[in-house]
């Protein structure tokens, strides 16, 4: 365990690490520099860049420089490694950490154990003492024996349980820092997001109201089919009328009336047409629309909803270790007897 933590070390203090780069005349916030910042990120393992050889420390800085020089997203990329940092972090010391849990658990059952043989003592004791029977020295003193078995694993249960508590503590600085870094991504993606999410508000507007346009349409429709249905009807009568006046169906055909009621159904229907073949291509558009501006807010939402998924992660801890009573009492004074007995003056006869 002594080496798992040595491979990773916490660093707090930003003040120590750019007066390193003063005594060693290296300026850590340059760009040049963004490999090892890289590497430490929010303070952490500031030993792995060190352990670097300097060719690989050059090619670190190059690609780091190139990073912030040419990628437009740097930003996003920085938090995303960070992440990933931090993650390591966490899952080595959430693995720690269950391990000394464990250690806890365990001696936590020897002391649960040792605490039912002493109240089995007691209840003894106190049977003993009611009966008045001989022997009660003697279940005191094992009750004794066990009480100091159980204060001997209870300090080296307190050992243990401060090393689970401070890897927890690093479990969590860990899992913090992750989910900041995973706020910061989904914050800018949000900010991106926003204008999509606009323009898909606003085309979703217009496609209802094209909606809500078309259904008036069939309704108004309706109506002006009963009536081209109307005249439909007038014009057959005509038609008819000028058969039985001997007029023969080609003349009928060419009759100006019979060709101006033709027009007006025509038109009619033409008309129709065309307005529903108008709501429909512009429905058509706004869809392709709507379409090519999710595809362009798809990738962001994914990477909103990753970011969020991350967050909700919780490292994992032993649920059976108990956290432990803080308070700190101040034991009263024992009452000590300066004297064992009365001393009787001797009475000569």
């Amino acid at each position: 365990m002594k080496e798992l933590d040595q491979q990773f070390v916490r660093h707090e203090d930003n003040d120590e690490r750019r007066n390193e780069g003063r005594e060693s005349g290296t300026d850590l916030t340059s760009p040049d520099n963004m490999a090892e910042q890289m590497m430490i990120l929010s303070k952490n393992n500031k030993s792995i860049f060190k352990r670097l050889t300097e060719r690989a420390k050059k090619t670190a800085q190059g690609f780091f420089k190139s990073i912030r020089n040419k990628i437009p997203k740097k930003d996003d990329v920085f938090a995303s490694a960070k992440i990933a940092t931090n993650e390591i972090y966490m899952h080595r010391h959430e693995r720690i950490s269950l391990h000394w849990g464990k250690e806890v658990e365990g001696i936590q059952m020897q002391i649960d154990a040792l605490t039912e043989s002493a109240n089995n003592i007691q209840t003894q004791i106190e049977d003993f003492r009611e009966k008045k029977l001989p022997g009660i020295d003697d279940l005191v003193l094992s009750k004794r024996t066990i009480l100091q078995q159980i204060d001997k694993l209870e300090g080296k249960k307190d050992g243990f349980q401060d090393k689970f508590e401070s890897e927890q503590n690093r479990m969590y600085m860990g899992a913090n820092e992750r989910n900041q870094a995973a706020s910061e991504i989904i914050r800018r993606a949000k900010n991106t997001l926003e204008p999509f999410e606009r323009d898909l508000e606003t085309l979703g507007k217009r496609k209802a109201g094209i909606e809500t346009a078309l259904k008036k349409l069939e309704s108004t429709h309706e109506k002006r089919k009963a009536e081209l249905d109307d005249l439909e009807n007038r014009k057959t009568v005509l038609e008819n009328a000028l058969m039985m006046g001997k007029k023969t169906r080609r003349e009928v055909k060419r009759n100006p009336s019979v060709i101006a009621l033709e027009k007006l159904i025509a038109n009619g229907h033409k008309q129709m047409e065309k307005q529903k073949a108008d709501l429909f291509r512009l429905s058509n558009e706004i869809d392709s629309q709507i379409s090519e501006v999710d595809k362009e807010a798809a990738p962001i939402r994914s990477k909103i909803f990753k970011y969020s998924r991350m967050e909700e992660e919780a490292p994992t801890t032993n649920e059976s270790v108990k956290e432990r009573q803080r308070t700190v009492y101040n034991l009263p004074p024992l009452k000590i007897r300066t004297h064992l007995g009365e001393v009787r003056p001797h009475i000569s006869r």
